[in-house]
């Protein structure tokens, strides 16, 4: 592995011009190590570095100044972006190692980003939400005074057969039945089933660690295999 002054040296070119390279995506960092002062150093792989045509790909930059100050912009911005999230993450790590709930608080910390991941990788979905209900219920077995909850009230699961007039709606609108229902167009001539009464509410969990909180849901019908007296929480309604 290489780094920037390394990478430099190989090419007789400036630190600042191997900034260049990686800004503009010609040269990518393998990996990113962090220092006791919390400072970042990029390093690169040798094979990469040994196959980039760099007094080319130094006049492409040259070349193009404007489109160039705008991907440099823009780089800047996420770089930025990364460095504030690694900050983060270090001031987390020290205020885990000073505090007596510690664990708990990386914990939680990578659920938030587990949850995030469920909802934005479909094809993980059902597995990140079982590992997501097998935490919050360890969690909550290991850690109960540091987890408050609340019963969030929601709405029942019912089946909803529109009448011919919110049909012919429906139709002239270009929209599926099912959307039109979503869209809570159908009339009170429409017949409503009931078929699981607050399907849609919420068990609540909220933790907050010196200056951290994190708040986690799940389905009441699933939480409820493992959480008690649901009945006596605080009670509210889901929005």
């Amino acid at each position: 592995m290489l780094t920037i002054s390394e990478v430099a040296a190989k090419f007789n070119i400036s630190n600042q011009q191997v900034h260049e390279l990686v800004n503009y995506g010609y040269l990518s960092v393998a990996r990113v190590n962090r220092s006791e002062n919390k400072s970042i150093t990029y390093l690169f792989s040798e094979d990469d570095v040994l196959q980039l045509d760099v007094p080319s790909v130094l006049a492409e930059i040259r070349d193009a100044p404007r489109q160039n100050l705008k991907q440099q912009a823009h780089l800047q911005k996420e770089f930025t972006k990364a460095k504030g999230v690694m900050n983060y993450f270090d001031n987390l790590l020290d205020t885990a190692s000073a505090i007596p709930e510690g664990e708990l608080l990386i914990i939680c910390y990578y659920l938030l980003h587990l949850n995030h991941y469920a909802k934005t990788y479909e094809e993980h979905r059902d597995y990140l939400y079982k590992l997501k209900n097998q935490t919050l219920q360890k969690m909550f077995q290991l850690y109960p005074d540091y987890i408050k909850t609340q019963y969030l009230d929601g709405p029942d699961r019912v089946k909803v057969w529109l009448c011919e007039d919110c049909k012919e709606n429906a139709r002239n609108s270009g929209i599926s039945y099912n959307s039109y229902v979503k869209k809570d167009l159908a009339c009170l001539k429409c017949t409503v089933q009931l078929l699981e009464p607050k399907y849609y509410s919420l068990i609540e969990f909220f933790i907050q660690m010196a200056n951290y909180r994190f708040i986690f849901h799940l389905p009441h019908q699933i939480a409820a295999r493992w959480v008690k007296n649901i009945g006596e929480m605080k009670q509210g309604v889901r929005k």
